[in-house]
């Protein structure tokens, strides 16, 4: 039978078409905290493998507004198989952490098992590839104006992609 996912961040739910609760799970943050950030989960998808992977959104209280990206790959049942949080990039040359906001907006995964993120990175269009694992392969960002953000991507069969989404603002034009 098959189940319809309510998420919030961090809990998964199960309801089938009967709309009984077949299962439900918690993901904190950091139980070992009395301050263990928040989060808010915005896309799920299932897996090839019958399971989910989430992309969302974590602030931990690390003394400042910062915004990491957290992906959790659970089972079938929503149990969970592993997390990785997408730290903000440090420049080393400017001594100093160059990404404060980063929001995923889209996960799809790819017909290699990789997934494809596709979100905002400080006002900008940003796309990252994990491998299956949730390890970073590779990000991107794009700036087209002074808001930018990428809100949805679609994996192609063919191992491309194609992204949407929107710009705001100021838009940088040659005469």
């Amino acid at each position: 039978m098959k189940n319809l996912l309510f998420i919030l961040f961090c809990f998964l739910l199960s309801i089938n078409y009967g709309n009984t609760q077949s299962w439900e799970q918690n993901y904190m943050a950091d139980t070992t905290s009395s301050n263990p950030g928040f989060g808010f989960a915005y896309d799920l998808v299932q897996t090839n493998d019958g399971g989910y992977v989430m992309a969302g959104e974590m602030d931990l209280p690390t003394g400042a507004v910062r915004h990491y990206i957290q992906l959790i790959k659970t089972d079938a049942n929503g149990n969970e198989e592993w997390r990785k949080l997408m730290a903000p990039y440090y420049d080393i040359r400017m001594d100093k952490v160059t990404d404060l906001h980063l929001y995923p907006f889209d996960i799809q995964e790819m017909s290699n098992g990789d997934y494809i993120i596709a979100g905002e990175r400080n006002g900008g269009f940003y796309l990252a590839k994990t491998n299956n694992l949730g390890d970073t392969l590779w990000t991107k960002s794009y700036q087209f104006s002074t808001a930018d953000a990428a809100t949805c991507i679609q994996a192609l069969p063919n191992g491309e992609f194609i992204i949407g989404g929107y710009g705001t603002g100021i838009v940088n034009q040659s005469p």
